[in-house]
């Protein structure tokens, strides 16, 4: 080599390191950054400020794991929908942290933390830095802080990005160890919620039935036995198009369908084509089910040791009498169709499948050019006309209310991603495949087949705040499709008009703002009060929940309100003395008063007949001197139990109201 090119060499591996340099500060300054944000966000709690019946889901969940914590038994002593891993998970919490709402909330600010990284890497290794940090932003955007309750769906979701980054380092390194950690993960998913956990593990399996094809080779092999190769792959394929069928099987509407059976079905189309696109190059597909087996073997060792305690110790009748019927039951009274798309989500879809279909294109003619960005600009204008409109008028909804019109937008951009990603994978199939490009097209795949499994759990409870939860694999796919749209029209396209820079940027830009202003909005209006006519800007006044057993803030209003009934609690009764939480039993952990019930759900179908009367004897027979209620439980016990709210007002009278809650003494006291 000259000296030129040594020197050529050198000063290129020098800028290298620089360039290396300067992201890895880049990035540890962007995570030092949003270590911040969630660890001073873990305090507050956006759905705090908009959504009361969130009262009973959270003491659910903190007050079963307080028991827990004083030696009752789970599933024998009181009843729960989810599998014990997040109850278990809490009572370590209090156990190490002490029993408070703000232990969990540090847990949860860690959970976004994690979940931020997962983001971070997943959407780097597929894009860029700047692209990555823009999903880095989405997280938090869409993290715990937004509705910070320790839902199990929280936990998931790290997990879930996390099984993905497993699975693809365990097929590059060929790793028996890292394909059992994939599974593993799987079933810690399980423990923490069995539908998340099956549409998980299904994923998983689907996955590893893609890279028999991935690492097909040249083999002269018999008719019979291509068909047979190519029957096994298929089955594995068809796991997630059977599930989804299953899943929606009592609500088969036509946008149902097409949002969750479409999605997944899709899975199974990209398989056929990828199997096509192999034989067609004659090249053997090898059942491989080394990977299968050591996926299964993790997640079982996970699962089963705690499925055979709670057998063991409870008979098979806990499992499919009051679990699985628990989960059926629930299931029926939460069954919501989605909702009709909006016009600017039918454009959206539209865009998206049309340039799907350009990514397969050689060359684009005018025609197509203009009519193309037509569509798309016309969508945007649409959907920044509206967003100013509902800006305007003030009626952008915030927390649980959030409007028809941007919920029916929102719940189809998942559809439109993985429209667009299944396109973009068809496109690489078709590509001669080097390695590097090979590893980004198989981890492409796999977080496309699991955020489409991960979207199931979604139903049958769909509204806006269980969206959340499905977002951030979505987030991550609607930022890969963006970002190869526009290498596309720069790189294949490129022509005076539509090689600007600037335009390109604005185009793809759109999208991604509407979404995250649809989810930030509620959280900006959360911590400052903004008032257009006439301007005003003031930063929201929190205040401290007044327990021990707290150590959390809420917006001033909603604080005032719990504090006075918590000081009234305290006032009328004695530690460990009996209270009736009609709200659900988030007064008994605050107050550390006790439960007289034993129950702490108050849903129709949870509660059988048989229930209700052992739950009017309970009371009876303990007579808790102080009751409260909530404007919100108490619509909901007038409507769904009639019995228990006609015995409130049979056997309690009303006191006070302190805020949204309204204060009950025994009549005879």
């Amino acid at each position: 080599m000259t000296r030129v090119g040594s020197k050529g060499l050198v000063a290129a591996i020098n800028r290298a390191k620089g360039n290396i340099s300067k992201s890895n500060i880049l990035t540890f300054l962007f995570f030092l950054s949003f270590a911040y944000l969630f660890a001073t966000g873990a305090q507050y709690n956006v759905a705090d400020g908009s959504a009361p019946w969130l009262d009973g889901d959270y003491g659910v969940l903190i007050y079963i794991s307080e028991r827990l914590l004083h030696g009752e038994m789970l599933y024998r002593d009181f009843f729960s929908l989810y599998t014990p891993a997040s109850h278990y998970l809490i009572t370590l919490l209090f156990q190490v942290l002490g029993d408070n709402l703000q232990a969990v909330r540090i847990a949860l600010a860690l959970t976004g933390m994690a979940t931020a990284f997962l983001v971070f890497h997943l959407t780097k290794k597929l894009t860029s830095i700047g692209v990555a940090v823009a999903g880095m932003l989405f997280a938090f955007i869409l993290g715990p802080v937004s509705i910070n309750y320790p839902y199990p769906s929280w936990f998931c979701i790290p997990l879930g990005l996390l099984m993905i980054s497993i699975e693809h380092i365990a097929w590059r390194r060929k790793s028996a160890a890292l394909y059992f950690a994939g599974g593993a993960v799987a079933g810690l998913i399980f423990s923490f919620k069995i539908n998340y956990g099956v549409l998980a593990f299904s994923a998983l399996l689907c996955i590893e039935a893609f890279e028999w094809m991935f690492d097909s080779e040249a083999a002269n092999e018999s008719r019979p036995q291509r068909l047979f190769s190519s029957a096994v792959a298929i089955c594995f394929l068809l796991l997630l198009p059977f599930g989804s069928i299953v899943l929606i099987r009592h609500d088969l509407l036509l946008r149902n369908i097409a949002v969750f059976f479409v999605s997944a079905f899709l899975v199974f189309l990209a398989g056929i084509c990828l199997l096509g696109l192999q034989l067609k190059k004659k090249l053997s597909i090898r059942i491989k089910p080394a990977p299968m087996l050591y996926s299964a073997l993790g997640f079982l060792l996970v699962t089963i040791p705690w499925a055979a305690y709670f057998l063991n110790r409870l008979g098979p009748d806990w499992f499919f009498d009051r679990f699985l019927w628990g989960l059926s039951k629930y299931s029926q009274i939460r069954l919501q169709p989605m909702p009709l798309p909006a016009p600017e989500g039918l454009l959206l879809l539209l865009v998206f499948l049309l340039q799907g279909f350009l990514f397969l294109t050689k060359r684009v003619n005018k025609i197509g050019k203009w009519a193309f960005f037509g569509i798309l600009w016309l969508t945007e204008l649409l959907l920044a006309y509206k967003l100013v409109f509902y800006l305007r008028t003030e009626a952008l909804p915030v927390g649980q209310i959030y409007s028809k019109w941007g919920f029916s937008v929102v719940n189809y951009v998942p559809l439109a991603a993985h429209i667009g990603i299944f396109f973009c994978l068809l496109k690489e199939f078709r590509e001669p495949k080097k390695p590097h490009a090979l590893n980004r097209t198989h981890l492409l795949l796999g977080l496309w087949v699991y955020s489409i499994a991960a979207f199931h759990t979604f139903y049958p409870i769909m509204e806006a705040y269980h969206l959340i939860w499905n977002m951030i694999p979505v987030v991550i796919l609607v930022l890969v499709f963006l970002s190869r749209s526009v290498d596309f029209w720069r790189k294949e396209q490129a022509s005076v008009f539509f090689g600007d820079k600037l335009l390109r940027g604005i185009s793809a830009s759109i999208v991604p703002l509407f979404i995250a202003a649809f989810f930030g909005l509620p959280m900006l209006n959360f911590f400052v009060k903004i008032e257009l006519f006439p301007p005003h800007i003031a930063p929201a006044r929190f205040d401290e929940i007044d327990s021990a057993r707290a150590g959390i803030v809420m917006p001033e209003e909603q604080a005032h309100g719990m504090n006075g009934a918590l000081r009234f609690i305290a006032s009328q009764t004695s530690p460990d003395e009996y209270i009736l939480d009609g709200t659900g039993s988030l007064f008994y952990f605050l107050s550390d008063r006790q439960n007289p019930t034993g129950w702490f759900y108050y849903e129709t179908v949870l509660l059988t007949p048989a229930d209700i009367i052992q739950y009017k004897m309970s009371v009876e027979q303990r007579k808790p001197r102080v009751a409260v209620t909530s404007y919100a439980s108490e619509i909901h016990l007038s409507h769904s139990l009639p019995e228990i709210y006609e015995y409130f007002l049979t056997e309690y009278r009303p006191i006070m109201m302190s805020g949204d809650y309204r204060l009950w003494v025994l009549k005879d006291s």
